[in-house]
C-alpha cells in the first residue's frame, strides 16, 4: 500500500469520524432516512476502493466449510440504514438479524442447483470492518459449488467482491464485479468433483 493511499484512507476516516460526531449531535432532529442519506454521502468520500473479501475454507480437522466475510463497516451499515430507515447498531441482536437476512440473500452457495443452508455463526465488529462468520457442517466437494456474491452491489456500483477458497493444498480465487454475480468453483483442477 502506498503512502499516498494510506494518507487518503486516514483522511477519509477522519472525515467520517467528524461527520459521525455531527450526526450524533443532531440525530434526534433527523428522521432515519435523512440520517442514512447523510451517512451514505460521507461514506462515499471516506474511501476510494470498495472491496469485500470472503474466505471459503474446508477445515482439515472438522471437515466443515468455514466462511469468513470482511466488508467495510460503514458501507454495510449505511446500506442497511437506507433499506430499513432505522439507525443501525449491529451490536443489537435485531439489527444483526437484519444483516443476517441481507447476507443470506446476497451471498449464496449452491450445489447441484440447490441452495446450501449455511449456519450463521456470528459477527465481529471493528471500527473499520465487519467480519461475518458462517459454517456448513457437511459440505459437498468445493468443485461442484456455485457461488453468488452481490453483497453491496446494489448500493456501490464500484464494489468488487473477492472469494478466496481452499481445500487442503488446493487454492483459488474468484472475483465478482458489476458484470459477474455468479461463478462456479471449478477454476482449480484439484477441485473437480
Amino acid at each position: 500500500m502506498t503512502n499516498n493511499l494510506v494518507k487518503r484512507l486516514v483522511a477519509g476516516a477522519n472525515r467520517l469520524l467528524a461527520t459521525l460526531q455531527k450526526v450524533r449531535t443532531i440525530r434526534t432532529l433527523l428522521p432515519a432516512g435523512a440520517l442514512a442519506s447523510l451517512l451514505a454521502a460521507s461514506t462515499a468520500s471516506a474511501h476510494t476502493f470498495f472491496e469485500g473479501l470472503v474466505s471459503v475454507d474446508v477445515n482439515p480437522r472438522s471437515q466443515h466449510l468455514e466462511i469468513v466475510h470482511s466488508y467495510t463497516a460503514h458501507d454495510l451499515t449505511a446500506l442497511l440504514m437506507e433499506q430499513t430507515q432505522l439507525a443501525i447498531n449491529l451490536e443489537h441482536p435485531q439489527h444483526e438479524a437484519l444483516l443476517r437476512d441481507y447476507i443470506e440473500q446476497h451471498f449464496v452457495l449452491r450445489a447441484h442447483g440447490k441452495k446450501l443452508a449455511l449456519e450463521w455463526v456470528g459477527i465481529r465488529l471493528t471500527p473499520q470492518t465487519i467480519e461475518i462468520y458462517q459454517e456448513l457442517s457437511a459440505p459437498p466437494p468445493l468443485g461442484g459449488i456455485e457461488v453468488q456474491n452481490d453483497v453491496l452491489r446494489s448500493a456501490l456500483q464500484q464494489q468488487i467482491n473477492r472469494v478466496n477458497f481452499s481445500q487442503g493444498a488446493c487454492r483459488g480465487s474468484l472475483v465478482f464485479d458489476r458484470e459477474t454475480s455468479k461463478r462456479q468453483l471449478i477454476a482449480a483442477p484439484c477441485l473437480t468433483p
